[in-house]
């Protein structure tokens, strides 16, 4: 699959090689999207493998039994969720 996104990883952001950068990125897809899968896998795996300084997580949601529009209301939800479990836990 490296051919299909090679200027992709050309154009690195200097924000991806800086440790104090903490992005979050959040990639999804529903099941029914078989075209689309492979595509999506291979783009988290490079970017998995390039080990960024500047990324502080990764999370691919596959929306189980749904395809591409319907799966909009539960990735959404699920990304909202992953969001909030990234911050600090505060002291109350």
């Amino acid at each position: 699959m490296d051919e299909k996104v090679p200027t992709l990883f050309a154009q690195e952001h200097a924000a991806l090689k800086n440790s104090q950068s903490a992005i979050n990125v959040l990639t999804s897809y529903g099941e029914l999207e078989k075209e689309v899968a492979p595509f999506v896998e291979d783009f988290v795996s490079q970017l998995s493998n390039k080990k960024y300084k500047g990324i502080a997580s990764i999370e691919n949601i596959v929306a189980e039994s749904y395809g591409h529009s319907d799966s909009s209301p539960l990735v959404a939800a699920h990304g909202m969720r992953w969001l909030k479990s990234l911050q600090p836990k505060s002291k109350e």
